[in-house]
């Protein structure tokens, strides 16, 4: 119809929402849609035992596609001192040349991460959660596509790398 919940009648509320016509408003929605309409994306790690990690492409910024984030090796950062890091600081200069780049988040903004380790020749990042559950990545001004997956996938992740990775791309379907 066209009409706002509030400006529907009692009836055209239950059609709305029964009838597969209802639709959500707002920057929130309109900044998470794709999101959770987009393809599912899986990160893809080959070790000796190949396994799927789900993955949140970012909001803004370049979204990984299987051919833009075809990362031939999944590195962890590190901080000039051999450490871990959070990729707040920048990167020596080639650091990562054609890698993608897990990191946890915090910190900094996931823009400054991005732009870390695109200065440090960087293709693609990943950032694994501080904490439970899932993230929606957001950076504008990001020039590498990037994702996000969970802390529990991060821990499981970070003591197999250097390893070969790429993602996988799966439409969405409904469950009906």
């Amino acid at each position: 119809t066209g009409l706002a919940w509030t400006a529907m009648t009692d009836a055209e509320r239950v059609t709305a929402a029964i009838g597969g016509n209802l639709v959500w408003t707002g920057a929130q929605v309109t900044a998470e849609a794709p999101v959770l309409l987009g393809p599912q994306v899986n990160l893809y790690l080959l070790s000796n035992r190949p396994a799927n990690f789900p993955m949140v492409t970012a909001v803004y910024g370049p979204l990984p596609t299987t051919s833009n984030f075809t990362a031939g090796n999944i590195v962890r950062a590190r901080d000039v001192s051999g450490g871990t890091s959070l990729g707040c600081a920048a990167f020596p200069a080639g650091a990562y040349t054609g890698k993608t780049v897990l990191m946890d988040r915090g910190t900094c903004s996931f823009a400054q991460k991005a732009a870390n380790v695109a200065a440090a020749g960087g293709i693609a990042m990943i950032i694994a959660n501080n904490v439970g559950g899932t993230i929606s990545p957001s950076a504008p001004t990001a020039t590498i596509p990037f994702g996000a997956i969970t802390q529990s996938d991060g821990n499981l992740i970070r003591p197999l790398l250097p390893l070969a990775g790429s993602i996988i791309m799966n439409p969405r379907h409904d469950s009906d």
